[in-house]
């Protein structure tokens, strides 16, 4: 009983790290995601507004 005790403490402490990386790894990869779309948004806009200008 207590190996199986020390065995889940340490799995979840493995899962909760390995939760935490990947989070982070997702919150990077959102926050590279939106920089790119406001990049591609500005580009779409000065097309759009060169469009309308003629």
């Amino acid at each position: 009983m207590q190996r199986n005790s020390e065995n889940s403490k340490n799995g979840r402490r493995v899962s909760s790290s390995s939760y935490m990386s990947a989070a982070a790894a997702a919150g990077a990869a959102a926050a590279l995601r939106l920089s790119v779309d406001a990049r591609a948004g500005k580009e779409y806009t000065t097309q759009t507004h060169q469009r309308d200008k003629t």
